[in-house]
């Protein structure tokens, strides 16, 4: 009550200080309100954080911006009814933010010879043996993430590392340097091979399990050990149901259709198919498989399980012979493990202009256009391939028919993930996860032998 005048006017004063904190509050629901009802802007991106679309300095709020990195892509689905059609329907986006395939007009194809000048071209911040190479901001970022690898895998991995954090919206640092653990955001495992001890851990600090081999050949096992139990958050592998999806490759459709006269190409290939390999025994058979398409097929193997040299395995020349001579790869991974679709179907078909003859254990479907590849699995036998491959040896219409698709999309290897990692670093409570075993998820009914070779 305000029982004198004195208080009455306090009084008054303060419920009208009231009234406008209810009023301004009541305006910002509305805004909210109003931001959440729109139609989403579409971003037309890779999924790669090297190919982010250019964000606005000051008009999206930070919230608004991370939505649109990680939630507002647009997923396409696979149909056969065109050339343009499998990435064409539109479908929900997975809500991890993580997608197959999709159209980005902005990414530019990168040829087989430009891509060590991408791997170590500039941007975002590494560090490397406590060197840091920074990176002028050309935008304000959302945050400041660190993130140590444990057990770097090498090959130029924290190099490809910095190609993911080009124009990545947060402020992310990559370094090997396991000094920093206790300061670190996020801890990267590199589980091939590990067999380091639990290191302790910071709170509130994610750590993510990363494996490109398949769990055959990943010499993880240690991950299975009691002390692993509940402690990895993040998974970041080729599968796709991982947290951060990693795929060895990605088709992406052409902002402008490709001219090119494959039929011209095709007319002056004068062989039949070639494999290079030099993984000479493996858990798939893929080497009994080959011996027996020998007997229908001529195959040349290249490598250190051949006899052929092939100028520098992987070469870019290597790959200019097999365009030139062959029309036929054989792309068999080593192991039949779900979605363990490899280098040695995409850096192929990215660098040479040939078609690959796939076997493993993935859905195809999923990773390539219609008409691409030739899928050894729907022939019953290795005959009928081999009848099969004969047949489009001697038809070049046919034949041309399975390169039609590079007019249409093109390939990028190895799209880095690293920035979707700090970007879902600034959101812990909303990616929180725990897994219990993840030796098991990683191995459980994920690879089988193969079918009978016959």
């Amino acid at each position: 009550m305000c029982d004198s005048v004195s208080r009455y006017i306090r009084c008054r004063k303060l419920l009208r200080l009231r009234t406008v904190l209810c009023i301004i509050l009541s305006l910002s629901l509305v805004t909210l309100i109003t931001f959440h009802a729109r139609e989403p802007v579409r971003v037309a991106i890779s999924g790669i954080a090297q190919n982010l679309p250019s964000l606005p300095r000051v008009s999206l709020p930070r919230w608004e911006r991370q939505r649109q990195f990680l939630d507002n892509v647009n997923v396409y689905k696979i149909t056969n009814t065109d050339p343009l059609a499998w990435t064409k329907s539109v479908l929900p986006p997975h809500p991890s933010g993580k997608f197959m395939n999709n159209i980005n007009p902005n990414l530019r194809e990168v040829t087989f010879k430009d891509t060590n000048i991408a791997v170590l071209g500039t941007g975002g911040r590494i560090q490397n043996g406590g060197k840091v190479v920074p990176k002028s901001p050309t935008q304000s970022k959302l945050g400041r993430k660190r993130i140590v690898v444990v057990n770097n895998p090498g090959w130029n991995w924290l190099r490809m590392g910095e190609v993911g954090l080009k124009d990545c919206p947060v402020d992310c640092i990559l370094t090997d340097d396991v000094s920093h653990i206790q300061t670190a955001d996020a801890l990267i495992f590199y589980a091939v091979g590990y067999y380091g001890t639990i290191p302790v851990r910071k709170l509130g600090q994610v750590w993510v399990f990363f494996s490109l081999e398949s769990p055959t050949y990943s010499l993880s096992g240690s991950f299975g050990q009691p002390g692993w139990h509940g402690q990895i958050n993040w998974t970041m592998t080729y599968r796709s149901d991982s947290d951060i999806w990693y795929p060895y490759g990605r088709v992406n459709r052409r902002k402008d259709l490709l001219t090119k006269n494959y039929t011209a190409l095709a007319v002056k290939k004068t062989k039949q198919a070639a494999w290079v390999v030099s993984h000479c025994s493996t858990y798939s058979k893929r080497e009994e498989f080959v011996q027996m398409l020998k007997q229908h097929v001529r195959v040349d193997t290249f490598g250190g399980c051949g006899t052929l040299p092939c100028g520098n395995e992987g070469s870019y020349e290597c790959f200019q012979m097999l365009t030139n001579d062959y029309k036929f790869y054989m792309s068999l991974e080593n192991t039949m493990c779900s979605d363990y679709v490899t280098e040695k179907l995409f850096r192929t078909i990215m660098a040479a202009d040939i078609v690959p003859v796939v076997r493993g254990s993935a859905d195809y479907t999923k990773y390539m256009p219609p008409k691409s590849y030739i899928n050894a699995d729907d022939f019953s036998t290795v005959a009928e391939l081999g009848k099969y491959l004969n047949y489009l040896d001697t038809n070049t219409t046919a034949y041309v028919e399975y390169l039609q698709w590079k007019k249409y999309y093109f390939v990028v290897e190895k799209p880095n993930p690293t920035c979707e990692i700090c970007m879902k670093l600034l959101e812990p409570v909303k990616y929180k996860k725990v897994y219990e075993d993840v030796y098991s998820w990683w191995t459980k009914d994920i690879c089988h032998s193969p079918k009978q070779i016959v």
